[in-house]
């Protein structure tokens, strides 16, 4: 019986080798809780622990009122380029509606891959009100396409009718 332990250990001990780090092709971000929620927005927090073997194109923050926002569907704010600090922070002033919990999270982009960090919710006081400064046509009939320039906008198609 000890002869067979001891084979066993041997076996084990030897059969270990050493862990290689390895360098994911993809980044790693953790969404940190969202600070200074007041009733002009909140600031939305993050760490790339991360940024992977290929260049970062575009990061920044998706968030919604499901769970799992994504690029394609929800609120963005995007910030392109290659630069890519360790920790991202960014404030939003639009698309938050008093007492509505949003989930937010972190992105980041490179020519393979978009990558998500964890979700994070947050039961918001409020945004900014979207402001007009202008528009094109001035006159139209119906069926025209109108352009509407201004800030605190939305950019979900579904917020936006």
């Amino acid at each position: 019986m000890r002869a067979t332990a001891f084979t066993i250990f041997i076996l084990i001990f030897f059969s270990c080798e050493k862990n290689e780090v390895i360098i994911r092709e993809f980044p790693r971000l953790l969404t940190m809780e969202v600070s200074e929620i007041t009733s002009d927005g909140a600031v939305f927090n993050a760490e790339i622990i991360s940024p992977g073997n290929t260049p970062i194109t575009a990061y920044g923050f998706v968030w919604d009122k499901i769970e799992n926002p994504n690029i394609v569907y929800s609120d963005i704010i995007s910030i392109e380029g290659e630069f890519v600090p360790k920790e991202v922070s960014t404030t939003t002033n639009y698309a938050l509606k008093e007492g509505d919990t949003y989930y937010v999270r972190a992105f980041a982009k490179n020519e393979d891959y978009i990558t998500y960090g964890n979700t994070v919710s947050f039961v918001s006081l409020g945004s900014k009100a979207p402001v007009v400064m202008d528009f094109n046509p001035k006159q139209g009939i119906i069926g025209d396409t109108v352009l509407i320039q201004g800030s605190y906008f939305s950019n979900k198609k579904t917020n936006l009718q």
